[in-house]
């Protein structure tokens, strides 16, 4: 895996930069521009804004090159979320656990975690609001003709939710991503 020195190194190269010119370009060190490319220094914060600023790319180029495509980690990712079915809020804190451990170090991994944990937490939202009034329902005798509605409702959404996890891991691990279609 090459580091984020030889990406810059290679776009500097392309665009026919000397280390110099780039140093003067960017308002960083020449020294400063020798250690990244030697991997002595990686460039964090205003350092790489500069340098992607002065070499005409974003971040993400430079940054994201350094990633590796890891479906068998993406997969795992949406599988993580039928943990809820063992751990109260497990379909939320296992995928935050898998994106926060990987989102860095894995290609596609960040837009995917944040994905699946907004979605998540979004579903135990409405999920649970359901079986809360269902129960609510119960207690003072409401509708007692139609009580069970709720707790149905309730069951169905859950069981969608982890079969749509369960079908949306089978497919990452063919390198195929499917969003939850509900909330963007």
């Amino acid at each position: 895996m090459e580091q984020v020195g030889d990406r810059i190194k290679e776009i500097r190269i392309s665009k026919g930069f000397s280390q110099e010119e780039l140093a003067t370009k960017s308002n960083v060190s020449v020294r400063t521009i020798q250690r990244i490319e030697k991997h002595e220094n990686t460039p964090h914060g205003k350092t790489l804004q500069l340098i992607c600023e002065a070499l005409g790319v974003q971040a993400e180029d430079i940054l994201e090159f350094n990633q590796s495509e890891d479906t068998r980690i993406l997969s795992w990712m949406y599988f993580s979320i039928i943990s809820g079915l063992a751990l109260p809020l497990g379909n939320i804190i296992v995928p935050l656990i898998f994106w926060l451990t990987n989102k860095s170090n894995i290609k596609d991994a960040d837009k995917i975690g944040k994905h699946l944990v907004y979605n998540q937490i979004i579903i135990s939202i409405v999920v649970f609001s359901i079986l809360i009034m269902a129960a609510f329902f119960k207690i003072n005798h409401m509708y007692p003709e139609h009580n069970s509605y709720g707790y149905i409702l309730f069951f169905l959404l859950a069981s969608l939710n982890y079969i749509y996890a369960f079908y949306a891991g089978l497919k990452a691990n063919k390198g195929r991503y499917l969003r939850y279609p509900f909330f963007r």
